[in-house]
């Protein structure tokens, strides 16, 4: 749009168009964190229900608590990724409503 209608302001009100969808990504990463730390509890408490009533082997609860670690682990390398991302978004989109006239100038 900015070189299209020659107004180098479209790539500023891009940039802010990026850091609102970086929001709105924050918000669904907060939700689905919550989500699956719930089910990581859930589970736990599964493990713990199940070892109980059923008087498994010490092997058989190691598996159960290992296969709950690797999920936690998984959980939070999907959300260090995410956070990444988002980061790096919000980067982009200020750097662009900041200065991406500018950058448009330079460039064009």
């Amino acid at each position: 749009m900015a070189i299209t209608n020659h107004d180098a302001h479209w790539v500023n009100r891009g940039g802010a168009a990026i850091v609102a969808l970086q929001g709105i990504a924050a918000v669904i990463e907060f939700g689905r964190r919550r989500r699956l730390q719930e089910v990581i509890a859930t589970l736990a408490r599964e493990i713990d229900s199940v070892d109980l009533q059923s008087g498994t082997s010490d092997r058989d609860h190691q598996l159960r608590t290992k296969k709950s670690h690797i999920l936690a682990a998984e959980a939070e390398r999907a959300e260090r990724t995410t956070f990444d991302v988002v980061v790096g978004l919000a980067v982009l989109g200020e750097l662009l409503h900041g200065f991406g006239d500018l950058l448009l100038h330079a460039f064009y």
